[in-house]
């Protein structure tokens, strides 16, 4: 099970290390900024799409904003290659056809 706390804990740990707060990373993909907290307060995830952006925004994988476990980042070639490739909006449109 994930627990709510510690995936919102990673996620402000990881945007201190990038630099920037939750509430700019938050403002940055346009998403409520009570998302986090909120999530807290109700104890349930964000949506997927919300978890998405997210992940992609810090840089990090999503199995392990939700456990914790394994890999923490994408490899320097994945990065590399979904930023030349891929364009804003693209990546929901591949994800729907896949």
């Amino acid at each position: 099970m994930v627990s709510i706390d510690d995936f919102v804990d990673r996620i402000k740990a990881n945007c201190r290390a990038k630099g920037v707060s939750a509430a700019k990373m938050l403002a940055d993909l346009n998403l409520n900024k009570d998302l986090l907290n909120s999530a807290k307060k109700r104890n349930t995830l964000p949506s997927a799409e919300n978890i998405i952006k997210i992940s992609g925004y810090i840089g990090i994988l999503i199995d392990w904003l939700l456990t914790g476990e394994g890999e923490m980042k994408k490899s320097t070639s994945e990065q590399e290659y979904e930023s030349v490739i891929l364009q804003p909006g693209q990546s929901e449109l591949i994800e729907y056809y896949d």
